[in-house]
């Protein structure tokens, strides 16, 4: 049967559909009930609140990586720095800080030296083609998505993964 401990973690996690389903059940006990529908009211309240330290969702984590990926883009055509964001916030349809943000999450991709790198220079010059290019995006994207301890990857392990991926593509793999 349900216990207290179960709906508390239901509640917890937001696991919804649990809960709607425990609603529904009609063998529920009248206690389990009542004590159903304060966890229920405590949620829409906002009494029980998310972890404070929760992991970020994967669509947040891939909406920041392309904001940022995008103002990278606008830098590497020569734009200045404010024309790139302003012009990222607008085609996101978000605000500048959203932007900011997102440049702050993933500055080792597209931090001020990052943009007279060599590695950028190649790219620029032709030695890397757009379809290689992207495939150094879409493994650093890889790279990211993994499930780790730590949700936030150290700035070593970034710069780690986008050198690997350049040699890589500079030998021919």
């Amino acid at each position: 049967m349900v216990s207290e401990a179960d709906v508390d973690s239901a509640a917890r996690e937001r696991d919804f559909a649990y809960l709607r389903d425990l609603i529904r059940d009609m063998r529920l006990s009248p206690e389990m009930r009542e004590y159903l529908a304060l966890a229920v009211f405590d949620l829409l309240t906002g009494k029980i609140k998310r972890p404070a330290h929760r992991p970020t969702n994967e669509r947040t984590r891939q909406s920041h990586f392309q904001i940022a990926m995008q103002v990278l883009k606008l830098r590497r055509r020569r734009w200045p720095m404010e024309a790139a964001i302003k012009q990222t916030a607008d085609d996101f349809r978000c605000g500048v800080r959203k932007v900011y943000y997102s440049l702050d999450r993933f500055k080792r991709f597209v931090a001020e030296e990052e943009f007279d790198d060599e590695r950028f220079e190649r790219h620029e010059l032709g030695v890397f083609t757009d379809e290689e290019w992207r495939d150094v995006e879409e493994r650093a994207l890889d790279w990211l998505s993994e499930r780790r301890d730590d949700p936030e990857p150290a700035e070593e392990e970034i710069e780690a993964a986008v050198d690997e991926s350049l040699s890589d593509l500079a030998r021919g793999k």
